[in-house]
C-alpha cells in the first residue's frame, strides 16, 4: 500500500514482485478483495513455496505441474515459479525449452526475459543480448534487462558502460541496496572515490528503517571518504574527516559496536594516519591490535592492509592481504563488482608496495651521492603514492633545502608535505632537524613556506 505513484517508486516495487499493489486512498471492499485473492493464490501454492522452503527443488516442480495441470486459475504463476525453479537448479536447456513454450502460446514479457536468462547461462551471450535489449523497453522487464545488460558489460571489461546503465537503473528503482551498492564498487574500482563516498551516503538514508540498514554501510561510507581524503590537500582532508567522526559517532550509537571493534579501531587507525599523526596511529594498532587469522570481512582486511601500510608497517599490511587472499578464494556471497574490486586492490597494493621500494632507494642513494635535485624528483613521486606519510614528506624537504633549486610543480608538492608536517606530531630530535630544514629553506626557497 502506498501513496506514491511515481514511475521510480512504482519500478522498485515491480522489482520486489509484490502480490499486489494498492494505491492510497483504497476502500475496504477493494482491500478486502486484493487479500482475498492473495491468500487463495498462496494456498493454492502452499505446496511449492513449503518444498521450495525446504529445497526440495524436485517435489516443488512436481507440486508446480499439479497446479498447472489441475488449476487454471494460478496455472501462469505456477509456469512462473516453475521457470524460477529450473533456472536455480541449473537446468538452463530444460528452462528455455520451457519458457519458449509459454512465449508461442502467449506473449508474456516474464517468458521472454526467462529465455534471455536461459540462453544466457548455457553461453549462448549473442543470442541473449539481443532479446535483453528488447525486453529493456519494456515495463515489466526493463530494470532485470538492464542489469543482465550492465552485468555483462562489466565481465566484458567495459566498466563505463555498466557504471552508466547501473547509475541510470539506481534512479529508475532508488530503493534497490544491492544494485547501489555494485555502483559504489565500480566507482571505487574506477578509483572515483567522491562519486563511492556520494553513493554511500545515499546508501545509509535510503536503507534507514529498512531491512538493509547496517552498521556496513557507515563503515564503507567512512572508509571512502578516508580514501578520497588522501587525495586532496591538508584543508579539504580535515574538513572530511570531521564528517568521518561525526559518521562514526553516530554508528556507534544506532548499532551494538561489539561486532565492528576491530572495523571501528582500524578506521581510527587510518584518520590519525591521514591526519599525519604517524606516531600516534602506530602506538594505537600496538596497542590495541595484535595480528590474528580471525575470520574477517574481505573488506576488514583490505581497510586492516591499508592501515599498516600507511603507518610504515610493510609485514603487517601483507599479514593482511594474505588473509584478503584466503577470504576471497571462498566468499561465495561476493558480487562480482565486489571481488573484482578487492582483487584489484589487492594487486595494487602489491604493485605499489614494490614502486615505493624502489622509488624510495633510488631517492636515498640520490641523496647519499649529492644528487639533491634528482633525489627531490623521487621523493616527489613517493609523496605523490603516499601523501599522509611524514618520513617522506620530511626527506622531500630536506632535499629540497640542498638542491639548486626545485621545479613549479616540485615546491607546489612541498608545500603540501610541509603542511603534513606543521600538523603532524614529531619527536624531540625529529623536530629539532625540522626546525634547522625550515630554516634553510627560509633562505633557498621559501615559497615552500608560502
Amino acid at each position: 500500500m502506498s501513496a506514491e505513484n511515481q514511475r521510480q517508486i512504482v519500478h522498485g516495487v515491480i522489482e520486489l514482485q509484490p502480490d499486489d499493489y494498492i494505491l492510497k486512498p483504497f476502500s475496504f471492499p477493494l482491500l478486502k478483495e486484493r487479500m482475498v485473492k492473495a491468500l487463495k493464490q498462496k494456498m493454492a501454492l502452499r505446496k511449492v513455496f513449503q518444498s521450495t522452503s525446504d529445497n526440495e527443488f524436485k517435489e516443488a516442480l512436481k507440486q508446480c505441474d499439479l497446479v498447472i495441470r489441475d488449476n487454471t486459475d494460478y496455472q501462469l504463476f505456477a509456469e512462473r515459479l516453475k521457470g524460477e525453479l529450473l533456472l536455480r537448479q541449473q537446468e538452463y536447456v530444460k528452462a528455455e525449452a520451457f519458457y519458449s513454450a509459454i512465449v508461442q502460446r502467449q506473449n508474456l514479457p516474464w517468458a521472454e526475459l526467462g529465455v534471455a536468462i536461459a540462453l544466457l547461462k548455457q553461453q549462448r551471450t549473442a543470442e541473449a543480448m539481443l532479446l535483453f535489449n528488447s525486453l529493456a523497453d519494456k515495463n515489466e522487464t526493463m530494470i532485470e534487462a538492464l542489469d543482465y545488460i550492465a552485468q555483462e558489460h562489466f565481465k566484458a571489461g567495459d566498466i563505463k558502460s555498466a557504471f552508466d546503465i547501473l547509475q541510470n537503473l539506481t534512479q529508475l528503482s532508488p530503493k534497490n541496496i544491492p544494485r547501489q551498492k555494485t555502483l559504489a564498487n565500480i566507482a571505487m574500482l574506477c578509483h572515483d572515490f567522491a562519486t563511492a563516498a556520494k553513493i554511500f551516503h545515499r546508501i545509509v538514508s535510503v536503507a534507514r528503517h529498512s531491512i538493509h540498514d547496517s552498521a556496513h554501510n557507515y563503515l564503507n561510507h567512512a572508509r571512502c571518504i578516508i580514501d578520497n581524503a588522501n587525495l586532496h590537500p591538508p584543508i579539504e582532508r580535515a574538513n572530511a574527516l570531521g564528517h568521518v567522526s561525526k559518521l562514526l559517532d553516530s554508528l556507534v550509537k544506532r548499532f551494538n559496536p561489539e561486532p565492528i571493534a576491530f572495523d571501528l579501531q582500524i578506521l581510527q587507525v587510518r584518520l590519525l594516519s591521514v591526519k599525519g599523526r604517524a606516531k600516534d596511529a602506530k602506538k594505537l594498532l600496538a596497542k590495541y591490535q595484535q595480528l590474528d587469522e580471525q575470520d574477517h570481512h574481505p573488506e576488514t582486511c583490505l581497510d586492516a592492509a591499508k592501515a599498516y601500510f600507511e603507518t610504515g608497517d610493510i609485514f603487517g599490511c601483507y599479514h593482511y592481504v594474505e588473509l584478503l587472499k584466503k577470504q576471497l578464494e571462498k566468499a561465495d556471497f561476493l558480487t562480482d563488482s565486489q571481488r573484482v574490486l578487492l582483487q584489484t586492490e589487492q594487486v595494487r597494493f602489491e604493485v605499489l608496495y614494490k614502486k615505493l621500494q624502489q622509488l624510495t632507494a633510488e631517492a636515498t642513494t640520490a641523496y647519499q651521492q649529492q644528487l639533491y635535485g634528482r633525489a627531490v624528483n623521487m621523493f616527489c613521486k613517493c609523496f605523490n603514492e603516499m601523501p599522509t606519510n611524514p618520513t617522506i614528506a620530511f626527506s622531500l624537504l630536506l632535499a629540497i633545502g640542498r638542491s639548486d633549486g626545485p621545479t613549479a610543480e616540485e615546491i607546489g608538492i612541498a608545500k603540501t608535505a610541509y603542511q603534513l608536517l606543521k600538523q603532524a606530531e614529531l619527536g624531540a630530535k625529529s623536530t629539532e632537524k625540522l626546525t634547522n630544514c625550515i630554516n634553510t629553506l627560509k633562505q633557498k626557497c621559501p615559497s615552500v613556506l608560502a
